[in-house]
């Protein structure tokens, strides 16, 4: 790896596991957002060849410090794809937004049933119990936390796209 991209990886690593370690329980929810968008950033920067060498160390380093957010980085990871890609394209607003809805909607219920079969978390309970206990009430909540992530996804990586083609590309 080159200085700038070792650079970038490493700051990108380390806003990560800060935002992992800082935003726990229901703060959660700003790790979606701002974790797709830092790697976001980097997939932009970098070739993808050093982007899954630092999506690698970024796992290896969850695994040591952030046991149950492992799977959730691969998550991060293909949702910071879908925004490069589909700000390189440059599609619109309402249709990039209710492509990060579904998008993530999917991966969200995938990661978290994975990580309640393989670490032996109890997420998808504890969602169930802040849904009032009802299958109607924690389908409303993925429904409504996909849309106010695509809705903030699109709006911020938006922005930080716009920027970077004024200034870096």
């Amino acid at each position: 790896m080159d200085n700038n991209s070792l650079t970038y990886s490493a700051i990108s690593i380390s806003l990560v596991l800060v935002s992992f370690l800082l935003f726990r329980g229901a703060a959660n929810i700003v790790n979606s957002i701002t974790v797709p968008i830092i790697l976001y950033i980097n997939y932009a920067r970098i070739d993808l060849k050093k982007y899954l060498l630092m999506i690698l160390t970024l796992f290896i380093l969850s695994f040591l410090f952030c046991f149950q957010q492992l799977f959730f980085i691969i998550f991060y990871a293909i949702l910071g794809g879908v925004l490069y890609h589909s700000f390189k394209r440059d599609i619109n607003f309402i249709v990039r937004t209710i492509l990060f809805a579904i998008t993530f909607l999917l991966g969200f219920v995938i990661t978290i049933n994975i990580t309640d079969i393989v670490i032996g978390t109890a997420l998808r309970q504890a969602l169930a119990a802040a849904a009032a206990g009802s299958e109607i009430g924690l389908i409303f909540l993925y429904l409504m936390t996909s849309i106010l992530v695509a809705v903030t996804l699109s709006f911020v990586g938006y922005q930080i796209d716009k920027r970077f083609r004024d200034n870096f590309f």
